[in-house]
This record gives structure tokens, sequence and C-alpha cells, in this order.
């Protein structure tokens, strides 16, 4: 090793100071030079956002208030008029920051400004060129403001600190977002453009963490196809939604439509089933009463939904009463209809189940799913034809059951037209 004893440094150590003071010259490690460099004063503007906003404000009012004499006398502001902007700036900008002070602007999150905080900016400006008018009238009466410095000033001002919060929030939406969305994200096809819609295309662009990226609504309003709303563009009714999906690669469709009715919602999600894109729908509005509408609130589509009634509601004390200690019998027990009575019914604590089917197969694969579930329940498997009358009454002798659910039929009904023997048998 090579030592260097003026400097006290080996060259080693000379190396690696020389790595880094040098500036990256390739495009990749001059991105990751520069976003190193700017790393420290962003984190630092974060960690003291109040001061830093406080400066900000005082800077614009100071920009609006030289802007006002530039446009006042045409971009060339008399020699004469100097001492009079020094000797009133002062007072400009303890007006203006009394009056921002006074409405709170100097809080909040401007990434998430919106038009709902125009009104208070607009009573900020107004207040503090009042106030600034009154120091003018009532202590600067030595020195004589054109009266229209006040309009341009209070013109300015207002333009300016609304350029400054939605520069902000346009930047964290689009330069920001675009850099975190992944290829991988889900392409989501909004169904039904209204205040339900927007607010989840707003929270799909907002949030990337959710891996979604919105590209277009569709809505039977013929007056929104075609336009764009909060930048989303419209992209047909619901007619187009298998030929929207296919050109714009759709993986998720979402049906932001509350007060949908059931026979509108069968008929909308007619037309998402044949395409790939899986379809998901939002609650209710009775599930939506408090105004949350959110992409974490939305469910797959259940059986309940597309009814077009109520679910009939259960009577459980009824139900538990009528079987617990006792033995039930359900024919039928490992068709659809009579696997899920019997599950029912197991969370019941019937005495003993029997389970009576004719099909082996299917009843040892759901004797074994009901043994791990409810491992302390009596079961009987029975295999049998319902048809068949002295197995029926062999069954019936053996374990005598108090109550029967007769599920054991053929249930396809479209097949059975084809076959109506078969059926009536």
């Amino acid at each position: 090793m090579v030592s260097y004893p003026r400097a006290g440094i080996t060259a080693k150590d000379r190396e690696r100071k020389m790595r880094t003071l040098q500036v990256p010259t390739s495009g990749g490690n001059a991105r990751e030079f520069l976003r190193r460099g700017f790393a420290y004063p962003l984190d630092w503007s974060i960690r003291n956002r109040g001061p830093v906003k406080f400066l900000l404000h005082v800077g614009i009012f100071l920009s609006a208030y030289l802007g006002a004499y530039l446009v006042r006398f045409e971009f060339f502001i008399p020699v004469g008029y100097v001492p009079l902007i020094k000797g009133t700036l002062p007072f400009l900008l303890l007006s203006k920051a009394i009056a921002f002070a006074v409405f709170r602007l100097y809080r909040g999150w401007w990434r998430y400004v919106s038009l709902r905080d125009v009104l208070p900016i607009v009573a900020g400006c107004t207040l503090g060129t009042a106030l600034f008018a009154a120091a003018d009238f009532l202590v600067l009466t030595h020195l004589s403001i054109p009266r229209s410095i006040y309009a341009i000033d209070w013109g300015l001002c207002l333009l300016l600190v609304l350029a400054a919060r939605f520069v902000i929030r346009f930047g964290r939406e689009t330069l920001g977002q675009r850099r975190l969305r992944q290829d991988a994200d889900r392409r989501v096809l909004v169904v039904g453009a209204g205040a339900a819609g927007q607010m989840i295309v707003r929270e799909i662009r907002e949030n990337p963490s959710l891996g979604m990226i919105g590209v277009g609504f569709v809505d039977d309003d013929r007056a929104k196809i075609g336009t764009r709303i909060d930048g989303v563009p419209v992209l047909g009714n619901h007619v187009d939604i298998a030929a929207v999906c296919e050109e714009h690669g759709v993986d998720e469709i979402i049906v932001a439509i509350p007060s949908a009715s059931p026979s509108r919602l069968r008929h909308l999600l007619g037309h998402c089933k044949d395409v790939r894109a899986e379809a998901r729908i939002l609650p209710g509005v009775g599930d939506l009463i408090d105004g949350k509408v959110s992409v974490r609130a939305l469910r797959n589509v259940d059986l309940e939904d597309l009814l077009g009634r109520d679910p009939v509601a259960l009577d459980v004390d009824l139900l538990h009463r009528h079987i617990a200690g006792r033995t039930v019998m359900v024919t039928g027990a490992a068709g659809s209809i009579g696997s899920e009575l019997c599950r029912q019914i197991a969370r019941l604590a019937p005495g003993r189940l029997v389970l009576f089917e004719i099909a082996e197969s299917p009843l040892f694969d759901f004797e074994m799913e009901l043994r791990e579930k409810f491992p302390t329940l009596d079961l009987v498997p029975v295999i049998g034809d319902v048809r068949d009358r002295a197995r029926v009454e062999e069954a019936m002798r053996a374990y005598r059951p108090a109550v029967v659910f007769h599920a054991a039929a053929y249930k396809h009904v479209p097949m059975m037209e084809i076959h109506p023997v078969e059926a009536v048998k």
C-alpha cells in the first residue's frame, strides 16, 4: 500500500474521497447523484414545513407587491417610487402575515388542496389588503400609494398563492405518481361516472399502493360520453363494456353505482360476463350512508345483490330449539343444497346428524369436511336411494330421526326439461 505521509491518508482513502467528490457522468448515476443532493434539503423542508410555508408566503407577498408596481408603470418603476416601496413594504408584509394567520392559511397539506380552500384564501388576501390600506391612511400619511396598487396587489397575491398550492398538488398527482406506478398495476374500468365513481378514480390516482390504474369510465349519460371527468375519459356506455375492456386491456371492472337496483345490476353484470376482467361492486347506499366511498369497500358480487328482494332472515333461536340435541336426517346430504343444510344444522348442535346420500364419493368427502369442522358432532353417513322404499324405512327404523330435511332431487331445470321421465321418477 502506497502512503501519503504529508496528507496523512492512504492511497485507498484518497481514492474513496475522490469517488465521493466526483460528479457521475452517466444518465442513471447522474440522476442518483442529483437525488442524493436534493434529499437533505427536501427532508429538512418536510420536517420544518411550518416555517417553510411562512417564508414562502412572505416571498409571495413581496413578489405580488413589486409586481403590482411593475404592472402599474408598464414594467418600468420610476426612481421616485423606490423610497415609497421601501417605506411601505414592512407594513404590507405585516398586514398580509396577520391576515393569513387569522384564516390559518399557513396550515394544511397543500397536496390535498381543493376548491374548498379558495374561499379562505380570497378572504385572507382581502383582509391583508384592507389592513394595509388602513395602515396607509392612519400611519403612512406622509406617503401616497397609487390606489390602483391595492387592486393589482390583491389580484397578483391571490393568483400566486393559489398557483403555489395547485402546482404542488399537480406535481404530486402527476409527476410523483407516474414515477411510482408499476407495470404490474391492474388496469381498472369504472362503471358509473357519478360521485361514487369519481371518488374511486380519485383514490386510485392518489394512492399508488393500491396497485391500480384508472383507464376510464363507462356511463349511460350520453352527455358524458367522450368527455373527461377528473382527468379520466368516459369511453362509452354499458353496452360498450366488452369492447372497452378488449381495447384497453382492462383487468378489473368496478361497478360504482351504489343506488343500482338488483335488476339493473344484473343487466350491467351481464355485459361483464364475457370479458376476462374481474367484476367488483360497491356496497349499497345503506352501507355508504356515512358518505365514505373507498376502494377498500369494494367486494365481489354476492347472490343477494341479484335477488331483487331482501333475503329471508331466519329465526335462529327457534331453529336451535327445534334441532339442538335431536336426531336430524338430511337426504341428498352431499348435494349442493343438502350440504349447505348440513353445515347450518351442524352449527345448531344436533344430537346426531344422519347423512343420507346415493353418491358414495361425494358423501365420503363431505363427511371428512364435517368431521374436521365439527369434531364433536355425531355423524352417521348412510348410502341409499330415496326411491328405494325399503332402504329408507330401514334407515328410519335404525336412527329414528326427529326431523328430516329432504334435499335429494334433480335441480338442474333445463336438463330435467330434456329428461322429464327421470325428473318425475
